[in-house]
């Protein structure tokens, strides 16, 4: 096992550890054979539209992690600043220059979560989200961020379980994450 595979188990069993973390989740995908693909869901925060939606993202983490920052796809769908309707992406400077290999995936899904409740609009993913979120919150929150929530982030929309994935779904995440 290499010093890679070996700091990747570690933070998955920290992670899995850490009693603290009931509003995420985090697991290795096998159904990808690239032992470098994790998935991981977070609950949006009670103060934010996002309340009540799981959301389920897919990291790959390079072969120079920690040293490089993990590749972070939002799978579900999300109407925020920072991540991209359209793809998933997500634009955060800790996932770029910023980043740090004192950093793990534990303290890196806590301020992915902590963003959905206040966005780093410096930082915006998808621009019309984020003039929307400048010059219209109210527009924002009911007509757009709750509506995709409710839409894309619950149990019924979702095309993850409770850390299980659906049938069919592992050809369309391989294609995603590409």
């Amino acid at each position: 096992m290499t010093d890679h595979s070996e700091r990747i188990d570690r933070e998955l069993a920290y992670f899995q550890a850490d009693k603290s973390l009931v509003d995420m989740d985090l697991w290795r995908d096998d159904t990808i054979p690239d032992v470098n693909h994790l998935v991981a869901t977070i609950t949006g925060p009670a103060n934010s539209p996002y309340k009540g939606g799981v959301f389920h993202i897919h990291i790959r983490l390079p072969d120079k992690y920690p040293f490089a920052p993990p590749v972070i796809k939002f799978f579900t769908k999300a109407w925020h600043p920072n991540i991209s309707s359209q793809n998933g992406d997500l634009s955060l400077s800790f996932l770029k220059d910023e980043w740090s290999p004192a950093m793990n995936l534990t303290t890196t899904l806590v301020a992915i979560q902590a963003i959905l409740s206040d966005p780093e609009l410096s930082e915006a993913q998808d621009l019309v989200v984020a003039r929307q979120y400048t010059n219209d919150r109210t527009r924002f929150t009911k007509n757009n961020a709750m509506q995709w929530t409710q839409l894309y982030a619950t149990e019924m929309s979702s095309p993850c379980t409770s850390g299980r994935r659906i049938a069919g779904q592992s050809a369309h995440l391989n294609n995603y994450m590409q």
